[in-house]
């Protein structure tokens, strides 16, 4: 199920560590629920944010495939 789709913020410079939040250049934060380190060279790349399992998804063009995220402040993850 798609949860939000859009272009991503001119300030996303790719994926970094559990601390990398996302942001869409309409509002939406998510952010990064696992380690996984790849530079991002796309200018505000377009990107989906899905969930799947109670667990939610980003895949962002480019960045080759997705990584989990969660909403900032909320501890949507189940273990």
């Amino acid at each position: 199920m798609i949860v939000e789709k859009g272009k991503l913020s001119p300030k996303f410079k790719g994926f970094k560590d559990s601390n990398t939040l996302i942001e869409f250049d309409k509002g939406g934060t998510w952010k990064q629920a696992v380690i996984k380190f790849k530079a991002n060279k796309t200018y505000m790349p377009n990107a989906v944010v899905t969930m799947r399992n109670n667990r939610y998804y980003i895949d962002v063009d480019g960045m080759g495939g997705e990584v989990m995220v969660t909403k900032p402040g909320s501890d949507n993850l189940l273990w």
